[in-house]
């Protein structure tokens, strides 16, 4: 391969390692993201296992908790956007955290499909830098 050639793949390669750290961070952030939802879920199946006025933890955010008493165990308020808030039934608001769960584990999937092929190239073009450009 002769130097321009060699310059192009290396120019390749350089861009395509940068690319497969973009994925592999997006990745992390989705399944930090599906271990919020999964989290999110059981807390909201334990709801409806747990009696009104009977005492639950609540976190606050950064580690901390408050005591309170459930005052109504087939009701949450969800978020759904621009800071929308709307009262959504324990069933509905699980169905709606299954749905996302599910969105999210195939855009994992595809993610770390990419990442496997992008990683392929990458070997690939590696080889081929490993000749001599003056050849």
């Amino acid at each position: 391969m002769d130097k321009e050639e060699y310059q192009n793949k290396y120019l390749e390669f350089q861009a395509l390692g940068e690319h497969i750290k973009q994925i592999q961070n997006s990745i992390m952030e989705l399944e930090q993201q599906l271990a919020e939802l999964r989290k999110l879920q059981e807390s909201l199946e334990s709801i409806e296992n747990t009696k009104l006025n009977e005492e639950v933890l609540v976190l606050l955010g950064a580690g901390t908790y408050i005591k309170t008493k459930l005052a109504d165990d087939k009701k949450v308020i969800m978020n759904i956007g621009a800071d929308k808030l709307v009262d959504k039934s324990i069933n509905d608001s699980i169905s709606l955290v299954k749905s996302q769960t599910d969105e999210l584990v195939k855009i994992h999937n595809q993610m770390n499909n990419e990442f496997i092929n992008h990683t392929l190239k990458l070997q690939k073009l590696h080889q081929e830098l490993q000749t001599n450009p003056n050849e």
